[in-house]
């Protein structure tokens, strides 16, 4: 009786454990299996001599196992027809998967059906059977994490393009946009568009294999090979953000930052290096992309609050991820499953993010400009200000050097006028001098001595008449000299000509007054018999960059070698050679024609 009452007991639960391949077409196979973990060696014939255990969850999750999980499950078909339907592994992430019970065994990845996300076997029971699988399940470079399903065709096929879609459709998106960046990094020379085009290529390389897209894109080799470098796709994950974050964030102006943004590449370069196929080679990327995702969102509110505005977008974009990576990082560590029912998830936000750095760009254009255009205005209105300071200087100092000026030309006039005036006072302590004096030929000295200082003071007081000081008036100052050498032999029947067209400075000035005063008064004294007309002409003019001086008579002319001795020739030549650095021409052929080249 009590066998009875047992048996009777456990029939609603042995019912209930059996899956009926006729019923539901999303059955949930873990939640009725028994499970068993073992060595990856141990043969068929053996596991079916060990003892399983009951798994009740409808998802597993042991995260890097490096053993060959058993799933043991038993299908019903209570229809009176052959139901066939699909054995739907959810991870595209398990390398091996090998099922046992039905009349074909299927082996390995590569030997899994291509017209899926996922991997699949077709079940098929006639009506009315009952048949046990078991199913090893082995990962070697991944994490051991899925769920499996039951699955009508149609329905797998239907929810197998859908997804497909998406995914095409998000990494589209993601492949447009780092296309555009590197095309916008070459055009503009902007190593931040080259880095973030790097970050959403690390993005689209390891989204492929994560959502399963690979085994539409790659060949078996390709397959094996993306397979076995799961864990460098996440350090290269690592690698470009945090380049990337460097660049845009410009974090060069947070050394701290910097140094530790470098140690976390430092970190992901040396993990590539780790064995792919251990525990530590799976974990340490997953454990460092979770310090990065904490530390980047941390860095990038950080770098805004002090001043790096473009950094509001970024702080956006990534925070759409951040989430994902969470739920990801969280499940890779077999702490919940969340990514098994939304495998797109971090697809999806990666896309938003991609979007959003790319308005962050735009953003950073923005401020720039901004700034830019209150540097300008700045700017601008400091020139200004200092144009208006300058003018103010500038009025100032023109005010002071007028004074300046002024105060010279006072001085200079003042001078002048004194050396006039003491010139003056020689004049007439000669004149005095002279009328004591009996001598014919004493008092003929003393008008020559006379005569001479006569001609320099001329000069002052030219000088001294006028308003400039650095040149001399010569048409001015000329004309005074001749009237007064004119004056003093007072002879009606010699004429004076001049043809002045020359300025000079006040030392030329004085040496031609001399040098003119000494030949004038010779063409006076000797070049004319007494009552014979003449014409003196004193030219001044400039040729060929050269200063020229003539004094022409018409009268008698002279023999240079009887007068080369003269008091009156040795100071000429020795002004006119020595001061002005000239050279003489001398015609006194029936004339005398005296001309110096200065």
């Amino acid at each position: 009786m009590k066998k009875i009452f047992l048996i009777l007991f456990y029939i609603p639960f042995l019912l209930y454990s059996n899956i009926d391949i006729s019923k539901s077409d999303n059955q949930s196979i873990l939640q009725f299996s028994n499970i068993l973990i073992t060595d990856k060696n141990i043969s068929f014939d053996k596991i079916k001599t060990l003892p399983f255990k009951t798994y009740t969850k409808k998802h597993i999750n042991l995260g890097a196992i490096k053993k060959a999980v058993w799933l043991q499950f038993t299908i019903h078909n209570s229809a009176n027809k052959t139901v066939t339907k699909k054995l739907v592994i959810s991870s595209p992430l398990i390398e091996e998967l090998v099922l046992y019970g039905e009349k074909k065994k299927y082996s390995g990845i590569l030997s899994m059906h291509k017209d899926s996300l996922y991997h699949t076997f077709t079940i098929s029971l006639k009506p009315k059977q009952t048949q046990t699988f078991y199913l090893k399940a082995t990962a070697h470079y991944s994490l051991f994490d899925f769920s499996l399903y039951l699955k009508d065709f149609n329905a797998t096929i239907n929810n197998n393009r859908d997804e497909l879609l998406q995914n095409v459709f998000f990494l589209g998106v993601i492949s447009a946009l780092m296309i555009f960046s590197i095309l916008i990094a070459i055009y503009l020379r902007d190593i931040s568009f080259a880095l973030y085009g790097l970050y959403l290529f690390a993005i689209m390389f390891q989204q492929i294999s994560y959502t399963g897209l690979n085994r539409f894109i790659f060949s078996d080799n390709l397959l094996i090979f993306d397979l076995h470098i799961s864990s460098i796709k996440v350090a290269l994950l690592i690698i470009t953000g945090s380049m990337f974050a460097i660049s845009f964030l410009q974090l060069k102006k947070f050394p701290k930052l910097l140094k530790l943004y470098i140690f976390l590449i430092v970190v992901a370069i040396l993990e590539c290096l780790l064995k792919q196929d251990s525990a530590i080679g799976i974990y340490a990327p997953i454990l460092t992309g979770a310090i990065f995702i904490i530390i980047n969102l941390l860095s990038s509110i950080y770098v805004y609050f002090k001043g790096i505005k473009e950094a509001r977008l970024y702080i956006l974009g990534f925070s759409m991820v951040f989430l994902s990576y969470i739920f990801m990082i969280i499940d890779a560590l077999g702490v919940v499953s969340i990514m098994e029912k939304y495998h797109n998830l971090l697809l999806i936000s990666s896309s938003a993010e991609a979007l959003f750095l790319l308005l962050a760009f735009a953003d950073r254009y923005m401020i720039l400009r901004k700034q830019k255009d209150d540097l300008s205005n700045k700017l601008i209105s400091e020139v200004e200000s200092r144009n208006r300071e300058i003018e103010q200087e500038v009025i100032i100092k023109t005010k002071e050097l007028s004074q300046a000026l002024e105060e010279k030309e006072l001085l200079l006039k003042e001078l002048n006028h004194r050396v006039k005036n003491n010139l003056q006072i020689i004049l007439s302590m000669i004149n005095l001098q002279k009328s004591s004096i009996k001598t014919k030929e004493a008092k003929e000295s003393c008008s020559k001595i006379e005569q001479r200082i006569n001609a320099i003071a001329h000069t002052y007081s030219a000088l001294v008449s006028g308003n400039r000081f650095k040149n001399v008036d010569m048409q001015k100052y000329l004309s005074g000299l001749l009237n007064d050498l004119e004056n003093f032999f007072n002879n009606p029947n010699i004429k004076i000509v001049t043809e002045i067209d020359l300025n000079l400075q006040l030392k030329e000035a004085v040496y031609i007054g001399i040098i003119i005063n000494e030949l004038v008064t010779n063409s006076f004294k000797y070049a004319f018999e007494e009552d014979t007309k003449g014409d003196i002409t004193i030219k001044l003019y400039s040729q060929n960059s050269k200063n020229i001086l003539e004094v022409i008579d018409n009268g008698k002319g002279f023999d240079k070698n009887i007068n080369s001795k003269s008091l009156g020739l040795k100071l000429i030549n020795i002004l006119a050679k020595n001061q002005l650095n000239g050279k003489i021409i001398l015609d006194t052929n029936n004339k005398t024609h005296c001309k110096i080249i200065f």
